[in-house]
């Protein structure tokens, strides 16, 4: 099983806008504050060592007002690994 693992940054008012998740993704806030929803368009408020898990196929974005940074981990399988 691969896994990718990236570090992201968004300045203030950032957005990566809504996309499908080409795999399960795991987004864990470093730095800043981050606002995520999911398939459900709930918005959720993340803060530094708090993460959100996204299934594979499911639609999601993040924002942030006032910046972020944060580990992003993407691999099938990754949800049971967690477990």
């Amino acid at each position: 099983q691969d896994l990718h693992i990236a570090w992201i940054h968004l300045a203030p008012g950032g957005v990566i806008g809504r996309h499908e998740a080409s795999s399960e993704q795991l987004l864990l806030i470093t730095s800043g504050e981050a606002e995520v929803s999911g398939d459900d368009g709930q918005r959720k408020r993340l803060s530094p060592g708090q993460a959100a898990l996204f299934s594979l196929g499911e639609l999601h974005e993040t924002r942030s007002a006032q910046g972020m940074d944060a580990v992003v981990i993407e691999g099938d399988g990754l949800a049971a690994a967690l477990r």
